[in-house]
Formats: structure tokens, C-alpha cells, sequence
């Protein structure tokens, strides 16, 4: 997921914002490009095996796989004594072809809409700016996530598919009857957790800072101390996931499942109809707890 670029992009909002009486000129874009990509990269591969347990946790009912993935350390002790560390990093490869075009689709439609908001929109200019950049940089990001999940599951899928790299995977998506089309399946799904998602977060990230710094007695956010900041980020973070998260096991199964030719007539309604029949309301949040270890230490 692109949650990394949108806690630094928050941040580079809040720089904006102070510097803007200032006369010194802003480092480069490209400054700000490479700085994002590596940070993004350096969190995901920390937090990459959260973001494994969680897609095979939110999956688990579907496949009938609830015995072996009943909990978050369950499915942990279970794939660390069947498939070993690297069975956690299953996917990563994708991540690495997907970093550098995704952080320039995003960070280009976040400036693009940081020079089309009125200034005067305030923290509504803010949440459109991001609305923008997710939508973009969506186009990039959807195919890698397909690849990044299907290959992160596929030892559960019983053989429907089975990709040995991501160039294989992004072939056999091309190739599976939709064409171009394939690369896309659950974008707008996709848009349906991050775009919500980026407006609790900025919301929370904001009135945490400003509870805050009134019980701190501190005149203005600015003087927060940085682990207090990452702190509101990482529990803002945090506070989105929770709420986002139904939309995010929909999200995971549309594009892991739909990898079977039976099933590729699947749309994001008739996976969540389905899911509520035969699993229940509580499977929506199946998954939950590898999320938040994966999103809340990224964005701090």
C-alpha cells in the first residue's frame, strides 16, 4: 500500500505550511521523490511480513483455512515452520518494481494538487490534494498490488495459480482474458479503503496534535517534540486502519480469488454479499491486528 507516501506527504503539508512566511527556497522535488521511495521501501521491508499474515488472515474463510490461519501468531508459527522466514516475503519483488513509479505517480498528483486547491480550502484543500494523489497513483499501484497478494497467498490456493516471480505473475494477468483490464481488477475497491483512510487520517493526525499540544500547555503543534508527533501520526494511522479495514478484506479477496478462472466474474459486491452469508459480520475484521502492526510503525 502507498500509507508510507501519505504520512510523509501529510508531513511535507505541515512543512509547506510553516515555512511559508519564510525566504529560503524549497529543496528540489526530486529531493522529496527519492527521499519518499526510500523511506517507503526501508518501512516495507520491516513491516512486509505483517502485510503477508494479514492477506492470508482476511482470505482465511473463503478457502476454508480457518483451522491453520485461526490468529495472527498462529498463522505465524505455522508459515515460519512450513515455509521459513522467506515465506513471509513472498511478493516483495513486486514492491520493488512498484516503489519508484508509484511514489512519482503520487507525489505528481500531490503537487498537482497542491497548485489547483485555493489556499483558503484549508484542511478540505488538504484532503482533496490527497484524493488526488491516491487516485492517480492508484493506476500504478493496483497491478502491483494484485501481483504483491496473489503471490503472498498462493500456497494456499491449492494450485489455482502459482507464480514463480513477479514478471511471471504480471504475465499470466495480461493473459488471463481481460487483457489490460486485469491489471486493474479492485482499483476502485482499492480507492474505497486509502480514500477515506487518508481523510480520517489527516483529520485524526490533526486533532491529536492539537489535544496535544493544549495538554502539554505548549503554544503551538510546531513544539511538539518528534516522538510526540509521530506518535499522533502512528495513532491516527492506527484509528483509519480500524475503520477502513472492512473495505480492505473486500479489497484482498476480489483481487486474490479472482486470480481463479471460476471466479473471475466476482465484483466487490457479490465478495462482500457472500461473505456476510456465509462467514459473518465479524470476518470483515479478520486481519486486523497484522494491519495495524504493518500501517501504525509506518507512518510514525
Amino acid at each position: 500500500s502507498l500509507q508510507y507516501l501519505r504520512a510523509s506527504a501529510v508531513t511535507d503539508m505541515e512543512a509547506d505550511s510553516s515555512s511559508s512566511s519564510s525566504d529560503s527556497s524549497s529543496p528540489p522535488v526530486w529531493h522529496g521523490l527519492a527521499a519518499g521511495a526510500a523511506s517507503g521501501l526501508a518501512a516495507r521491508i520491516v513491516t512486509f511480513p505483517t502485510d503477508t499474515l494479514k492477506a492470508r488472515l482476511q482470505i482465511r474463510g473463503a478457502i476454508n483455512a480457518d483451522a491453520v490461519y485461526s490468529s495472527t501468531f498462529t498463522a505465524a508459527g505455522h508459515m515460519l515452520a512450513t515455509e521459513g522466514l522467506l515465506g513471509f516475503y513472498r511478493g516483495f519483488g513486486a514492491v520493488l518494481w512498484g516503489v519508484v513509479p508509484a511514489n512519482l505517480a503520487y507525489f505528481g498528483g500531490y503537487e498537482l494538487g497542491k497548485a489547483v486547491m485555493p489556499s483558503h480550502w484549508g484542511m478540505a484543500g488538504d484532503m482533496a490534494t490527497g484524493a488526488l494523489a491516491q487516485v492517480l497513483a492508484g493506476v500504478v499501484y493496483t497491478p502491483v498490488d494484485i501481483v504483491k497478494e496473489r503471490m503472498q497467498v498462493q500456497a494456499l490456493m491449492r494450485g489455482s495459480y502459482s507464480y514463480a516471480s513477479p514478471r511471471q505473475a504480471f504475465a499470466a494477468l495480461l493473459g488471463g482474458g481481460q487483457g489490460v483490464l486485469g491489471l486493474f481488477r479492485g482499483y476502485w475497491a482499492t480507492n474505497c479503503v486509502w480514500l477515506p483512510w487518508n481523510s480520517l487520517y489527516i483529520a485524526g493526525y490533526e486533532q491529536l496534535k492539537r489535544q496535544t499540544t493544549l495538554a502539554l500547555q505548549l503554544s503551538n503543534a510546531q513544539e511538539l517534540p518528534p516522538l510526540v508527533v509521530a506518535s499522533c501520526s502512528a495513532a491516527a494511522a492506527a484509528g483509519a486502519a480500524v475503520v477502513t479495514h472492512p473495505f480492505d478484506v473486500v479489497k484482498t479477496r476480489l483481487q486474490v480469488l479472482t486470480g481463479q478462472r471460476s471466479a473471475q466474474s466476482l465484483t466487490a459486491l457479490k465478495v462482500a454479499q457472500r461473505q456476510l452469508a456465509v462467514e459473518g459480520l465479524g470476518s470483515f475484521w479478520h486481519g486486523l491486528t497484522p494491519r495495524l502492526l504493518n500501517i501504525a510503525p509506518g507512518c510514525a
